[in-house]
């Protein structure tokens, strides 16, 4: 697994939040808790940097509240859940993706 199939599925949680599909939204929720930005590094988390375990942290706590808002099928609690994940992508993207 690769970090671009973190990627796709967060696109396909997207666009399932935007039509409303709720077996989708809790389908790919569900994927992405089950997946780590860590695991892609292919590092033990001794060797990276201390801010990524802790961005890698917070991605965790944020798609198991995505999971619980999609289990609830309230979509503004969905939305401002799903807007705290995406921040913390952008966040460590920012700071770790290397520029192309």
């Amino acid at each position: 697994m690769h970090m671009k199939s973190l990627d796709e599925y967060d696109d396909a949680l997207a666009l399932s939040i935007e039509s409303q599909n709720w077996d989708d939204i809790g389908k790919y929720a569900m994927l992405l808790k089950n997946t780590s930005p860590l695991i892609f590094t292919g590092k033990r988390k001794v060797e990276l940097p201390k801010e990524f375990i802790l961005l890698d942290t917070s991605f965790h706590f944020q798609t198991l509240a995505v999971v619980e808002a999609s289990e609830s099928r309230e979509m503004v609690k969905l939305n401002i859940e799903y807007e705290k994940l995406q921040k913390t992508c952008d966040d460590c993207h920012e700071k770790f993706k290397k520029k192309e």
